[in-house]
């Protein structure tokens, strides 16, 4: 098997599905360029600014501009639709190339413009331009009230269920959130390199034209919006069939500058979010209600006016868990971070009955256009049941705020292997797709879980155990940029064994064995030796690593699995 993958060649395949495109499927990307990082820091420089340049899916959809997708609806005012369609000129593009491997990538037109003459050329870019593009192009979907990102492709974000939010103007403060996290970390990294980032020309130009609506204090919020909003449209339509294939270097200080000012931008965001809540716990969902337009002329094929939006009118929906589940990424002070929980803990989000979290609160009263949601009795399904994707993603973020305690106590009720089983109604190992909450008027049925769900549950959990057996980063840089092995876990004292010993496989090939004889919580102790072993079965010889960190050839060496076990010793 690995001879054939070696001889193998890569050929990506994708089918678009001719609906739309989900506002939140790039939000983990970012995670699976910091789980590299946890690894390997001292090839972030070269994995993302030197490895092979990385091609363009073409997808067949086209999003529409804003005055072919707003339109006037008898009854209901103004509302976003059909917003992306079948692109006649890409199903060609497509069509032609189809049984090429490279067929599915966009191309550039080359120096002249001669289509013919380069109509092969696939374009590509580093993997720091990809992660630069996509911070680009979702902040400059932030709405008219500078709140959430906007939902301008059919789709909604995570929660599918709100399908209707799309349609009207909705837009999500967890992708708000999800974008600054990845300025955030380019900042960073930009700023640690000292490198420019090439990227292509159009992409430079959407920057400029954003750096110079960031700059000018005489626009207000609508005007803001609208000259970003136009920026990014003639973005999407220079870049609609081709790249042109010229690229300018974005220089290392001036995007570190431009993502300082995006990012604040976005923190005023979230920070104005908080005014329609408690002012501690971030809402999820908005709706933009345009309250004066202008008709452009044109109609849709039903015969509904296209509209020009003139003045917006934001209208914050009940709290959703997702809303806390994403600001928790967001902040660094231990205070605020545990004045979220318990507010959530305090809210009606809590299932104080069960001692589970739900995915919303009541829906009562809110318009069936939101999203099929509404369909459901309250406690089913996605109305107010307990989601054991979002609870588990809920319980992951408590782990990375530091909230230990928090989190275990939330495991003992919210953990199917801590659940009393006949009323869960499958396996410990299993997550269902929902829990019913005590929203659901039948009492009997609360704490049943339905339809098995091997997929998103899991991998928060996996997600999970890696944060409780290793810590957050277990490789880092020093000041000096030397690489260093710290492992932090956060096991609870009852989870030592007898011995004070804790065991689990990090790797996949390293025997690690924390001793913890103070039988403390290991997040309230400190690691102050280990002990590298060529081999597992070895109790003598070892190198003896005093302090809380492996420096140097030692931690490459057990990073290259050159090490079969290492004690830690915690006190």
């Amino acid at each position: 098997l690995a001879a054939a993958a070696a001889a193998a060649r890569q050929v990506f395949a994708a089918n678009y599905t001719h609906e739309g495109f989900w506002a939140d499927h790039w939000s983990y990307d970012l995670d699976q360029v910091v789980s590299f990082e946890a690894v390997f820091p001292d090839d972030v420089e070269r994995a993302l600014w030197d490895a092979d340049p990385l091609p363009f899916y073409m997808s067949a959809g086209t999003v529409q501009p804003r005055d072919f997708k707003y339109v006037e609806v008898e009854g209901l005012g103004v509302r976003q639709y059909n917003s992306v369609y079948d692109d006649p000129e890409k199903l060609g593009q497509l069509a032609d190339r189809n049984t090429r491997p490279d067929g599915a990538f966009e191309l550039a037109v080359g120096a002249g413009g001669d289509l013919t003459a380069n109509a092969t050329t696939v374009y590509r870019v580093a993997p720091v331009a990809k992660l630069v593009l996509l911070f680009v192009t979702k902040f400059t979907l932030l709405d008219p009230s500078g709140l959430g990102i906007e939902m301008d492709a059919n789709k909604p974000g995570w929660n599918d269920a709100m399908n209707g939010l799309p349609g009207l103007l909705g837009s999500g403060m967890p992708e708000t959130c999800e974008t600054w996290r990845v300025g955030a970390w380019l900042r960073k990294t930009v700023k640690r390199v000292g490198r420019p980032v090439v990227v292509p020309a159009e992409l430079a130009a959407l920057v400029a034209n954003a750096t110079a609506a960031l700059d000018d204090d005489a626009l207000d919020a609508l005007a803001y919006w609208e000259a970003v909003a136009a920026a990014r449209e003639a973005y999407r339509a220079r870049v609609r069939l081709f790249f042109s294939g010229d690229e300018v270097a974005l220089a290392a200080d001036e995007l570190v500058a431009f993502l300082d000012k995006a990012n604040a931008k976005l923190e005023a965001g979230v920070a104005k979010s908080l005014k329609y809540t408690d002012g501690v716990v971030m809402p999820t969902y908005f709706q933009h209600v345009v309250t004066d337009y202008d008709y452009t002329g044109l109609v849709n094929f039903v015969g509904q006016p296209f509209v020009r939006a003139k003045k917006f009118e934001a209208k914050v929906f009940p709290l959703f868990l997702e809303g806390p589940t994403r600001q928790l990424k967001t902040v660094g002070d231990p205070a605020t971070r545990e004045a979220i929980h318990d507010a959530v803990l305090a809210s009606k989000l809590y299932d104080a009955p069960l001692g589970q979290y739900k995915i919303c609160e009541s829906l009562k009263g809110q318009p069936f256009e939101m999203g099929r949601m509404m369909a459901f009795t309250p406690g089913w399904l996605e109305n107010e049941s307990v989601w054991l994707h979002m609870s588990f993603k809920y319980y992951l973020e408590l782990l990375r705020a530091g909230l230990y305690e928090q989190f275990w106590t939330a495991m003992k009720t919210g953990a199917p292997y801590n659940m009393d089983l006949d009323v869960y109604g499958r396996p410990p190992l299993e997550c269902g797709s929902f829990i019913v909450s005590s929203a659901y008027p039948d009492e009997e049925l609360w704490g049943a879980s339905f339809l098995a769900r091997l997929s998103g549950s899991t991998a928060e959990f996996l997600s999970i155990w890696l944060l409780v057996m290793a810590g957050p980063a277990p490789f880092d840089l020093d000041d000096d940029g030397e690489l260093v092995l710290g492992l932090a876990p956060a096991l609870p004292k009852r989870l030592f064994k007898k011995d004070g010993t804790a065991k689990f496989r990090f790797l996949g090939g390293v025997d690690v064995t924390y001793h913890n004889p103070s039988r403390g919580d290991a997040w309230d102790l400190r690691v102050t030796k280990y002990a590298l072993r060529a081999s597992a079965d070895d109790d003598g010889a070892a190198v003896v690593v005093q302090g809380p960190v492996v420096s140097g050839d030692d931690a490459r060496a057990v990073r290259a699995l050159e090490y079969a076990a290492v004690d830690v010793y915690l006190g």
